[in-house]
């Protein structure tokens, strides 16, 4: 439906945080793919897609995004904060592993 109103981004994106309010995770990140689809270079919607990656444990996803939001907004923190966030992750992960193997 949405894809026959113009101007359709701004509707998506409210269209995603009611549904992001609503604690719909699956639901926000079809959105908000739909906004990246529909407007590659938004700058806010690839950090909120980087997130909402993240939060699922979509680690690879979520890094080919960070790199994204950071070269689209290199002067933007959130863009640099997410990218390191990958090997912090990856870190994280290796170390349960090894806890699990340890047990």
């Amino acid at each position: 439906m949405l894809q026959l109103v113009p101007g359709r981004g701004q509707s998506l994106a409210i269209l995603y945080e009611i549904r992001k309010a609503q604690g719909k995770s699956a639901t926000s990140v079809a959105l908000i793919r739909c906004l990246g689809a529909l407007a590659p270079n938004n700058l806010w919607a690839t950090n909120e897609l980087t997130l909402l990656l993240l939060g699922r444990g979509n680690v690879p996803d979520a890094e080919c995004r960070a790199r994204n939001a950071a070269r689209l907004g290199p002067e933007n923190a959130q863009s640099h904060y997410l990218k390191p966030r990958k090997s912090t992750t990856d870190s994280c992960n290796a170390w349960k592993e090894k806890l699990a193997g340890a047990q």
